[in-house]
């Protein structure tokens, strides 16, 4: 039996996000510590994480050191692939001059890439092969962006896979439209995850969420923070006992309320409440200063002897800036 831990986007930063209260960095390097020493517990051959390692590419030497020195202490290897956030412009192409890319090089991680096949020996059961595919502009533009390129039992993927339609105009795949000969797909990128899956073809799908906290919406201040734990037995009688997953909750990751805030949403909601007021009273008023501007305007073309096309076209432009006011009022 291979055992393995998945972790969602880490997005390891120096600078704490405007929602934190405390101090993301110390925050997020006690969340790592507990997912080592659940690796450590279970024995865990490997440690998934699907991309989003860092936060940016940007990020300062002390930064990218501090990372290092936390993931070799690791009793295991990190298994991972480049998410958007790891590269310059999201750009792929860019991946060589990157902090990740000196992870993989100093052997801290082992970076899949697309057609890339890794054999992950347990020592105690046949091989587990896992293979990957980090972010690219092609991503979620067609289902087949997440098969694998083999029949692998691992495929780890950066992409906004989702159970359902998003109500908003943003490049998704539904897990149901997936097409893949990989046994289990591991999924990040969209911070809420979708937990663990299991299609009614027998193939799996897990995406615990991100490790990370970093917006407060009220999505993100209800959510459980937690890793996945995937069991994989290549010579189990049966599919049905071949594979195991199940949800670990990151118990050092503190209540919502009391590393999150909310004060900026607020502000902004507010800012929008004033300016939608502003709106309404020029609505009000607009009407009777229009026709006193008009007045104002024909009196100073008189008294300037501007030409008639000249106070025309003024007329026409305070005209035009009313109806776009008015049309705001209506959105």
């Amino acid at each position: 039996m291979a055992k393995f831990v998945i972790v969602g986007d880490i997005q390891f930063r120096g600078v704490n996000p405007i929602a934190r209260k405390d101090n993301f960095m110390d925050a997020i390097i006690e969340k790592i510590d507990e997912v080592h020493q659940i690796a450590k517990r279970i024995g865990a051959a490997a440690i998934l994480t699907p991309g989003d390692l860092f936060d940016s590419p940007m990020v300062s030497y002390s930064v990218l050191l501090k990372l290092m020195t936390i993931l070799q202490k690791a009793p295991c290897s990190w298994v991972t692939i480049p998410g958007n956030h790891d590269l310059f412009g999201s750009n792929i192409d860019t991946y060589a001059r990157t902090p990740m890319a000196v992870l993989e090089q100093a052997g801290v991680i082992c970076v899949l890439r697309d057609g890339q096949i890794t054999d992950l020996s347990t020592g105690v059961s046949s091989s587990v092969i896992t293979t990957g595919r980090g972010f690219d502009w092609e991503m979620d533009t067609h289902p087949g962006t997440y098969a694998a390129p083999t029949n692998s039992d691992i495929h780890m993927v950066h992409g906004m896979l989702v159970t359902s339609p998003l109500p908003y105009e943003i490049k998704h795949t539904l897990i149901k439209d997936v097409k893949t000969t990989a046994r289990v797909t591991i999924c990040g990128h969209e911070h809420l995850g979708f937990g663990i899956i299991k299609r009614d073809d027998g193939k799996w799908f897990i995406n615990p969420g991100a490790l990370c906290r970093e917006s407060a919406s009220e999505a993100e201040m209800q959510r459980q923070v937690q890793v996945a734990i995937l069991e994989i037995e290549k010579n189990a009688p049966t599919m049905d006992e071949a594979i195991k997953a199940e949800l670990v909750p990151i118990t050092c990751a503190r209540p919502a309320e009391e590393v999150l805030s909310r004060e900026h949403i607020e502000a902004q909601a507010l800012r929008k409440e004033k300016m939608d007021y502003f709106l309404e009273l020029l609505g009000r008023e607009g009407e009777g200063r229009f026709l006193e501007v008009r007045e104002i305007i024909e009196s100073i073309a008189e008294h300037e002897a501007l030409p008639k096309a000249v106070r025309d076209e003024a007329l026409r432009r305070i005209s035009a800036a009313r109806e776009e006011l008015a049309g705001r009022r209506g959105m």
